[in-house]
């Protein structure tokens, strides 16, 4: 993979369009939700997590955060909103998450 496929240090999936989902979910929902919760966040965990399962976990939170409370799966701009969303990789947001967790 070339840096051209990178956004901002973000590798998504190899490609630059997931590059910049992925940046830009971490930047605009996870990080800020977890940089104000950081000890609820954390707390929900027993021990540190696998990142496999903290990618699972930021997958679903995410994804039940953007379709709010009355999502509608046929609307046009939920099909858009989730097709962004699988862009996402999920596991390289989990690993920079566990990076920063203190032991």
């Amino acid at each position: 993979m070339t840096d051209d496929q990178t956004y901002n240090g973000w590798k998504g999936y190899g490609n630059r369009p997931s590059a910049y989902a992925t940046w830009r979910i971490m930047l605009e929902l996870v990080d800020d939700y977890i940089n104000c919760n950081r000890e609820e966040y954390e707390s929900t965990w027993d021990s540190k997590p696998d990142a496999y399962d903290l990618a699972k976990s930021i997958a679903e939170n995410t994804r039940e955060f953007v379709r709010g409370d009355d999502y509608d799966e046929k609307a046009v701009s939920t099909q858009y909103a989730m097709a962004f969303l699988d862009n996402v990789n999920w596991m390289e947001i989990a690993e920079h998450i566990l990076s920063d967790w203190e032991d």
